[in-house]
């Protein structure tokens, strides 16, 4: 996939602003990002929203590969459901067969946009999830702006899968598909069954298990899976 960039974006943080704030507390943390930005209470989200939407710099570089166990690197924990071994063995049936088309790459931020992601992930005061899982829904939602002529994007939107009720993190409607996005920790048989659905999916997956503060360390590249059903089978 070409190199997908745009206009530089400002930032105010420095390179070492979160390394600098170790493991303190997420209210600490969200109050250095609001004096550091200098933006005020519920005017911190939308203002930082804007920013990576309209100058965040994405680079996008993908293969083709049938090596699709990288996707759920973390997700041991949601993996334990009774059949996961045999949907386990399904799917990788499946993908030699060539039913299923998969793509690995990398997602590639310059740094302003890294700690404009970052901060983004403690703008909002959220015990629900952790900061590296809200920074890998923001990444991926700048991954559908710059892919894509104007997507319609929906967050935490709820669906049926075979009598189950699922959340699924991010759902973007382009021109020709329905893509979702499932951040963090992921469960096989879900994956499998958006697939069984239609749907193009992709996997995000953490990078670490730090949940506190992700971001003592620079990381400017994150990995991310592409599952789709291949063109010519009905």
């Amino acid at each position: 996939m070409k190199q997908l960039s745009s206009q530089w974006l400002q930032c105010p943080l420095p390179d070492n602003f979160f390394k600098q704030l170790g493991k303190a507390h997420s209210s600490e943390i969200r109050r250095a990002i609001h004096k550091a930005w200098n933006l005020p209470g519920r005017k911190l989200y939308p203002a930082l929203r804007n920013r990576v939407e309209q100058s965040g710099m994405l680079e996008v570089v993908t293969e083709q590969t049938q090596e699709w166990d990288g996707a759920f690197r973390y997700s041991d924990e949601w993996n334990r459901y009774p059949g996961y071994k045999s949907d386990k063995a399904q799917f990788e049936r499946e993908v030699k067969k060539g039913k299923w088309r998969i793509q690995s790459g990398m997602l590639h931020v310059d740094m302003p946009t890294w700690l404009t992601l970052a901060s983004l992930s403690f703008a909002q005061d959220s015990e629900k999830e952790s900061p590296n899982h809200r920074f890998l829904k923001e990444l991926f939602q700048l991954y559908i702006r710059r892919s894509y002529i104007h997507p319609f994007i929906q967050k935490e939107k709820k669906m049926m899968l075979y009598g189950h009720a699922v959340r699924c993190d991010v759902v973007a409607h382009t021109e020709d598909k329905v893509l979702i996005g499932e951040t963090g920790g992921v469960q096989l048989w879900k994956v499998m069954a958006l697939l069984y659905k239609g749907y193009t999916v992709a996997v995000l997956p953490h990078w670490t298990q730090q949940k506190v503060n992700p971001f003592i360390r620079k990381r400017l590249s994150y990995a991310f899976y592409l599952f789709s059903r291949r063109q010519s089978d009905s």
